[in-house]
């Protein structure tokens, strides 16, 4: 007898489908699912939350650095922006140093490179040490704690794998508002070198998270998966494809002014005359905003009839119009208001990043792709902060900061545009709808098709008004491939769900 493939909606049941799971009747779960997983995903959230909210908040650290060392603002803001640059610059070594030795060795490894960063920098006063130690260090040690969070849940979770990403990408959004008044109550009372000793603290509560991640448990099918051969992350082949080139250079172009808030914001404000402990609240209103915006976000492009890609040019450029009109905002007020905006785009353009990605070179090249793609924005994003504190320091005002930025943004939304032109447009085979069979029997929903092959007879429904026309509106099979692969986007569980199901009977 041969096999049909039946495609239904998910509201519908089919009583022929066996309820028995795969895995009862092998004797064999593919992973935990739970269990001691959910220890390991509250591990991977504090982990994101100590390690993203001491990023995101260097802004106000560097307030302090600029009086406290005398250092021109151009020399203080290379701090930071090579310590974010080290965390995505290393992350594809970071993911293959997981799969070759495990994510508990990385991470603590990381846990202990970032101490010994965070706290051989609080001993110095001398800018270029700083470099080597905060910059160098602690950058390459937060990039081996962050990528095993990523990497981590997909081991021990399959259904609950959305909820797990949820709580741990909800750390990194807590930390960055939970950190920012912390920085500035300890900056303005104990100084930035207590402050770096007491954030070795936190660096050693990352080793012992680190020490709670353990290999998956021998009898999991999911473990004997692992020693096969695993994708590369250093595959050039992704760089034959002129539509991930231009996807290169558009988001090359967004990251020279992408963490120019994240950065400066405050000491922008404290210019301006804000008091220091509303400037350092700044950050936090942005994170806030990014947060929620991916949750609705999320539920909004759960449809699959709105073109992703459109959505994703349009955060690019209303991203670059909000940096662009920051230097009209002479307020407080205002500048909420520019953090709020900010960070609602930024929210669904973290939320589509992966998944314009995997929808460009396809899911098999994903992991590569992403190594790379990293890899190249991690120098923009380097040069880019230091590059605002030079235009500062000539000008005198961060207005022209300001609107390089935003100038870089609106040229990587032009160099999107050109992205199409490249894309592989490849049509499916036509499905019969069976408009006649309706027509003829209402209880009859179903109509058989041949494939390419004429082996197998399909039967399918009429589902047309599910697909979107499209190549960027992804289905929602891949979205949840590339959240499944990252696990660091909030709100996954929003894109994860599919309107169709497919099962062989």
């Amino acid at each position: 007898m041969r096999k049909a493939r039946v495609f239904f909606k998910s509201e519908e049941k089919t009583p022929n489908v066996p309820s028995t799971p795969t895995n009862e009747v092998t004797g064999e779960a593919e992973c935990p699912d739970g269990g001691y997983g959910w220890v390991i995903c509250l591990a991977a959230a504090v982990i994101q939350f100590i390690t993203l909210g001491i990023h995101n908040n260097f802004g106000i650290l560097y307030t302090y650095l600029i009086k406290d060392l005398q250092v021109d603002p151009t020399e203080a803001a290379w701090i930071g922006s090579i310590a974010f640059g080290m965390m995505f610059l290393c992350g594809p070594i970071a993911s293959s140093l997981c799969q070759r030795c495990g994510c508990r060795v990385v991470a603590s490894v990381g846990g202990v490179f970032g101490l010994l960063g965070l706290l051989s920098a609080s001993f110095t006063s001398n800018v270029y040490v700083i470099y080597l130690t905060y910059s160098v260090l602690w950058g390459f040690g937060s990039s081996l704690n962050y990528a095993p969070t990523m990497l981590v849940l997909g081991e021990y979770f399959d259904k609950h794998l959305p909820l797990a990403n949820g709580i741990v990408t909800a750390g990194s959004g807590v930390g960055t508002m939970a950190m920012g008044p912390f920085y500035h109550f300890v900056l303005s009372n104990l100084g930035w070198k207590m402050m770096l000793r007491i954030l070795c603290a936190f660096a050693f509560v990352m080793i012992l998270s680190a020490l709670l991640y353990r290999p998956l448990p021998a009898r999991y099918k999911r473990a004997h998966s692992q020693h096969k051969e695993r994708p590369k992350f250093f595959d050039p082949s992704v760089w034959k494809m002129k539509s991930f080139v231009f996807w290169v250079v558009s988001m090359s172009l967004l990251f020279v002014g992408y963490f120019v808030p994240f950065i400066h914001l405050p000491n922008h404000a404290e210019n301006l005359g804000i008091p220091g402990h509303k400037a350092s609240l700044l950050v936090g209103y942005l994170s806030i905003s990014s947060t929620v915006a991916r949750v609705i976000f999320g539920l909004v492009l759960d449809d699959p009839r709105i073109n992703r890609f459109y959505v994703l040019q349009s955060c690019f450029l209303m991203m670059a119009v909000a940096s662009t009109l920051c230097p009209l905002a002479l307020d407080y007020t205002g500048l909420i208001i520019y953090a709020i905006s900010f960070g609602a785009f930024d929210g669904c353009f973290v939320l589509l990043i992966a998944i314009t990605t995997s929808d460009i070179v396809g899911c098999g090249k994903l992991p590569p792709a992403l190594g790379n793609l990293y890899g190249v924005i991690s120098i923009p994003m380097i040069f880019g902060p230091p590059l605002a504190a030079l235009i500062f320091k000539i000008s005198g005002s961060y207005q022209n900061a300001f609107f390089v930025a935003g100038g870089a943004m609106v040229c990587g939304t032009f160099t999107l545009s050109l992205i199409p032109l490249f894309m592989p447009h490849k049509k499916s085979p036509p499905v019969k709808t069976g408009r006649e069979l309706l027509d003829k029997d209402d209880t009859s929903k179903e109509v058989l098709d041949e494939n390419s092959d004429g082996e197998k007879p399909i039967i399918a429904v009429d589902t047309s008004f599910l697909f979107d026309t499209s190549n960027f509106a992804m289905r929602n099979s891949l979205s949840c491939l590339a959240l499944n692969r990252l696990g660091d986007l909030c709100g996954s569980h929003y894109l994860v769900g599919n309107p169709d199901r497919e099962t062989d009977v």
